[in-house]
């Protein structure tokens, strides 16, 4: 943004903090509910159950973006490319935004030749 804003900085951290929680809490509570999938049926029913959860995520980014007021980083990240960089032209703003961070992750993952999620 060429100037240091702390009431976006904040913003960030403020929104950031009880996100995390939510989605650890969230996480654990689906671990808790939901059982293994072991079967051809069951697999194909957590993958719709996926698709579903990912469509709810678009439209409420779409919605929150949209309102503007506390936004996450990454978001913050994709409306500054968004309005600055690219015209307003989402399309290449998500590749812009999500294409770095996804490179690192492969390289990461290539050189350490493992998983940091699964344990060992």
């Amino acid at each position: 943004m060429h100037k240091l804003d702390w009431r976006r900085n904040g913003g960030n951290i403020v929104f950031m903090l009880p996100f995390a929680l939510l989605i650890q809490w969230f996480s654990n509570l689906c671990d808790a509910f939901f059982p293994q999938s072991n079967t051809f049926s069951s697999n194909i029913c957590y993958i719709c159950l996926n698709f579903f959860g990912v469509f709810l995520i678009g439209v409420a980014s779409s919605i929150y973006q949209r309102v503007n007021i506390v936004l996450h980083a990454q978001d913050d990240l994709f409306q500054i490319i968004r309005f600055r960089y690219t015209k307003g032209n989402a399309t290449i703003t998500m590749w812009l935004s999500y294409l770095p961070p996804t490179v690192m992750g492969i390289l990461a993952w290539m050189l350490t030749g493992r998983s940091q999620a699964t344990p060992e």
